[in-house]
């Protein structure tokens, strides 16, 4: 019956003290405030990422339209413009448009380079 009672009393002892010292409570307390740090720089980093993302898709977006433009403009400057508003050219004039053109979409897929 004493060993029962001393069992009783040492359980009844710790579950009212608490199995943690004040200062593993404090390592706690620390390390969540450090997680948490480290997921506001994450978070801040992945918006940085996406903002940048944002920025080179449309800077890439106007670079190929400009390759496009090289295309239409090349073809307007050595072709003849017919009465329906749209120009002719030897074949040899649009195969140099469209180098031109490919050569402008390489550069672009340089300058902005997909990640």
């Amino acid at each position: 019956m004493k060993q029962t009672l001393s069992i009783v009393l040492v359980v009844i002892g710790l579950t009212l003290s608490g199995c943690a010292t004040s200062s593993d409570h404090e390592a706690l307390i620390r390390k969540v405030d450090a997680l948490e740090k480290r997921v506001a720089e994450l978070e801040s980093a992945k918006k940085a990422t996406k903002e940048a993302n944002t920025l080179r898709d449309t800077a890439l977006r106007g670079c190929l339209a400009e390759a496009e433009e090289v295309y239409n403009a090349y073809i307007e400057l050595n072709g003849k413009k017919g009465a329906d508003g749209y120009y002719s050219a030897p074949m040899y004039i649009y195969d140099e448009a469209r180098k031109r053109k490919l050569d402008k979409i390489e550069e672009c897929k340089l300058l902005y380079p997909s990640k």
